[in-house]
């Protein structure tokens, strides 16, 4: 900044403090009032006014600095959205494809050419000798066991209504319902428990 009585350095870069702003301003004014430049009262005034001007510029930098910083914050914040959601494509993608391989290595074991009534007829004796039950904190799977070996073997059971129309209540009212959606019109038989 120039000032009649000589140049006076003022820096406005944001890093100096409230204080600091107001001491260049001061001593400008002082500079210009020993010159003879501008009159006491005027250099008063003066003074004021670049005071107030100043902590105007200093507020509307810090308003400045803070819409910057929230707006990288914000950038930041969905740049890390977008990387979320690639690795949750890319971890479904690779899911899928495992489930795929799984898929294909059991299509060729010998057990997956049983024909889908056999294997009915497997589970069916299955679900004859060994039936799910919770004892404890312990939940035994049963014949529900033959589920959770592979796609086919889940599909045909689930298919297979006369395995569900045995209705275990005590093993929950989500498990009764469960069974008697998938057991269609077949008769059931309802097992619960009484407690006297």
């Amino acid at each position: 900044m120039q000032a009649p009585g000589g140049p006076v350095s003022m820096r406005h870069d944001g890093l100096e403090g409230h204080d600091t702003i107001w001491m260049n301003a001061a001593r400008c004014r002082i500079t210009q009032l020993e010159a003879g430049h501008i009159s006491p009262f005027h250099t008063r005034h003066a003074t004021i006014e670049s005071a107030d001007a100043a902590e105007r510029a200093l507020s509307d930098m810090q308003d400045a600095h803070r819409a910057r910083f929230k707006a990288e914050e914000d950038a930041m914040e969905a740049a890390k959205e977008e990387v979320r959601k690639a690795y949750a494509v890319e971890d479904e993608a690779m899911s899928a494809a495992r489930r795929a391989v799984r898929q294909e290595r059991n299509s060729i074991l010998p057990v997956a050419r049983l024909p889908p009534e056999v294997l009915r007829t497997i589970f069916t004796v299955c679900s004859d000798i060994d039936h799910p039950l919770i004892e404890g904190w312990d939940f035994h799977f049963g014949w529900l066991a033959v589920t959770h070996v592979c796609r086919r073997w889940r599909d045909i059971a689930l298919e297979h209504s006369g395995l569900w129309a045995d209705v275990l209540y005590p093993l929950g009212p989500l498990w009764a319902a469960a069974s008697l959606e998938r057991a269609q019109t077949m008769p059931l038989i309802v097992h619960f428990e009484l407690y006297l």
